[in-house]
């Protein structure tokens, strides 16, 4: 799965309308400057945070990603439209697991 190259693709073909272009284009830039971001913040704490740090960084990747799916949805145009949706789905769920699995749900006090 290569979120930049589906997200590269979706930049290059467009949106439909002038406005909408710009401001696609400006989100998807955002969104891949964001993803770029929170994955490398993923990454330094992989390689050595905390369990908290880690999920902290998780959490954020995962929130960077669920903003790419909303703007796909809005302005991805393409005719791999739904193949773009699924690679961006199935890292949602695959970080969902991953945070359920690894990350302590904070006790209310």
């Amino acid at each position: 799965m290569n979120l930049k190259v589906a997200l590269s693709a979706v930049v290059l073909i467009g949106c439909a309308g002038v406005a909408q272009a710009a401001e696609c284009g400006a989100d998807l830039l955002s969104a891949q400057q964001n993803l770029e971001r929170t994955r490398a913040g993923y990454t330094a704490a992989a390689k050595g945070g905390t369990q908290a740090q880690q999920c902290a960084a998780l959490r954020q990747h995962l929130a960077s990603l669920n903003r790419i799916r909303t703007v796909f949805a809005r302005c991805d145009g393409s005719a791999t439209k739904a193949k773009n949706a699924e690679q961006v789905g199935t890292a949602i769920t695959t970080f969902r697991t991953q945070i359920r699995t690894s990350c302590p749900i904070a006790k209310k006090s």
